[in-house]
Formats: C-alpha cells, structure tokens, sequence
C-alpha cells in the first residue's frame, strides 16, 4: 500500500525500503484475497565510517569541509535515530601534532559531524580514529598537514666561537616558522643578520642577506675582525619581529706579525732600559695572540756608537707579550734602534 516503504517483487519477495508502516501487503489468487501489515524497522548499527574524509589542510586552521562520521547498519545506511558519541583521535602522527577542536560529539539520526578540527604540526600521511562504544574503531584516509604563513625567526643553528677572520662553522642558520614552530616552506622573503652585542667593536663581513630554501636561511661564510667574549648576532626579515642568538666568542688568529707596543726609551749607558720594553705577537687582523708561547729575541739594529746588547735579551711571551726588563747598551749614542724577531714572523 505504500511503496516508499515497502515494495512486492515480481516471485512476491516483500522488501523494506525505508523505515515505517505498517503497510498493507495484499495477495490475490483468482478469487482468492489475503492481506497482512508489515513494519519497517532500522537495522541495528552495524559500522562506523566516514562519510566526508579528512582533506589537506593549513597548520592551525579548522578542517574543511567538516569530518563527518556515520553510524551506519549493515545496508551501509545512517541508522536514524542514533545519538551514540563519537570520539575522534589520531592514528599516524608523522609530525607529532595535537588535534584540537571538539574530539567527541553526539550522533544525529546516525551522523556525527566534527566543524572545528585543527592540527598545529605539519607532516603528511596523518590519519584520524574513529570510535564508539559497541562497534568497531575506522581510520580515515590519509590526509596533509602544510605550514601557515610566516610568523616568527629562530636561529636553528646558533654562532659558536671562531678565530679571528675565520668563517664560523658550523654555518649559522635562521629558521622561518609559523606561529606553530613549523618551517614556512613557502617562504622565500629574504632574512639579514647584522652585530648585536658588539664587545670589541668588531666588523661583520660575508653574505649577510640570504633568501631561505624551505624555510631556511644558511649564512656560510661570516666573519669578524676583532677578539672579544659576548659577540650576538641579530636576525630580521621585513614583517616579522627580529631575534637575538646566543653570545659568541671571537679568538684570535694564527701569529701573523709582532710589534713594539712599549719601545725602547732613552737610558743611562750601562743601566737598564726603562721602563721594561714589550714586545706583542699579533694575529693578521692586529688582535693579541694571547694563547702564543714562542720566544722573542733582541738585537741592535742602528748602532750609532758601536755599542753591545747586554742583559736579558730573549724572552718567552705570555699572555701575548714578551716583557723585557733587563737590557742595557754601554756606549753613548743617538739614534740607537732595537730589532726585535720571533721564529716565524718577519
């Protein structure tokens, strides 16, 4: 009596379409009639599944469209009428994200819809989990996880100490991320370091402007000129808030030179030159090799009045500096000069 309910196959199969009724199913033979009420009721639940999957999304924005999940009977059909509460979890977690938004939500007539999922780590191959009480957990497809936009600078591998016009190494490196901690890989808006903390008024040099390849930016070759403890390094990019690195020293280079840094003064012929002369090792950008533990010698170079060097005429450095306080010349003269030399350096 109503088809949209249930229907008579040809061999008179009675079959349910939807549920309701009773309806009327009447069969006739000749003169012969007979009738009986039939009721469609719903299968019980059966599975869970997702009726609308998971899609790509952006770290930190909801899942669009919504994540459906249906509780459905055996027909593969919404059992109407179902409240049950379904939970959603992740499965695979390639990026060890966490899943926001509201994790478990109430059926309705066998539908559970999820509007506001969020996940903050980008990776690909996430999955979601399904579960209810009484029937079986479903995983959905895999789904993608991309980066937002440009938020904040981090130097992923910070300046260590370095000589003295030596390139810092490992390479310095400044990380675009997003506001999550992802790398913006998209980004590719130029980053520049410059000198924070400046103890000994040093001089940054190298490539100090570097676009980023996958949210990167790898700063290879920098250098500076003068020693000093306390040295920062700066990061910007235009749009974003600057960042600082952790301090750094700068040692000195190899002993390039020496130099009289408290020469020779007038004396008393036979007494000691006073006060002591010094001699310094220097590296090639004029910094102290303080770590230098060679000798330094004395010689008379102008000799105006035939006189010899006597005292203590080689001396060991310390600190960078070799310390002569016993040299004396016992002729009268002027225009006297004292070379001083270091196996080496000229």
């Amino acid at each position: 009596s109503d088809t949209a309910i249930a229907t008579v196959s040809g061999s008179g199969e009675v079959s349910g379409v939807a549920t309701g009724g009773p309806v009327m199913i009447s069969a006739t033979a000749d003169t012969a009639s007979g009738g009986a009420l039939v009721t469609v009721i719903q299968p019980p639940p059966a599975v869970l599944g997702f009726s609308v999957e998971p899609t790509d999304l952006v770290a930190g924005q909801p899942l669009a469209p919504a994540v459906r999940v249906t509780v459905a009977d055996r027909f593969g059909s919404p059992v109407l009428g179902d409240t049950s509460p379904i939970t959603l979890t992740l499965g695979n977690n390639p990026g060890g994200a966490t899943l926001g938004g509201t994790l478990t939500v109430p059926a309705q007539d066998g539908i559970a819809t999820f509007d506001d999922l969020t996940l903050n780590r980008t990776g690909a191959g996430y999955t979601l989990v399904a579960s209810t009480p009484a029937l079986s957990s479903v995983t959905s497809a895999p789904f993608t996880v991309t980066p937002a936009g440009a938020a904040t600078l981090a130097f992923s591998v910070e300046p260590t100490d370095a000589l003295a016009g030596a390139f810092i190494s490992p390479a310095v490196t400044v990380s675009v991320l997003d506001g999550f901690g992802n790398l913006a890989t998209a980004d590719t808006a130029s980053v520049s370091v410059t000198l924070g903390q400046n103890p000994s008024g040093g001089a940054l040099s190298g490539t100090t402007l570097v676009a980023p390849v996958n949210g990167v930016a790898t700063f290879s070759d920098l250098r500076l000129d003068k020693t000093g403890n306390g040295y920062t390094l700066v990061a910007s990019r235009a749009g974003l808030a600057g960042t600082s690195s952790d301090p750094f020293a700068i040692l000195p280079g190899p002993p390039a030179r020496i130099g009289f840094t408290v020469e020779p003064s007038d004396a008393t012929a036979g007494t000691a030159i006073a006060p002591a002369i010094e001699v310094t090792v220097f590296d090639a950008f004029d910094n102290i090799v303080a770590t230098d533990a060679s000798t330094v010698s004395l010689s008379i170079g102008a000799n105006p009045g035939g006189s010899t060097l006597s005292g203590v005429s080689s001396s060991t450095v310390v600190g960078g500096v070799a310390r002569f306080s016993d040299v004396r010349l016992d002729k009268t003269g002027n225009g006297y000069t004292v070379v001083a030399s270091r196996p080496g350096l000229p």
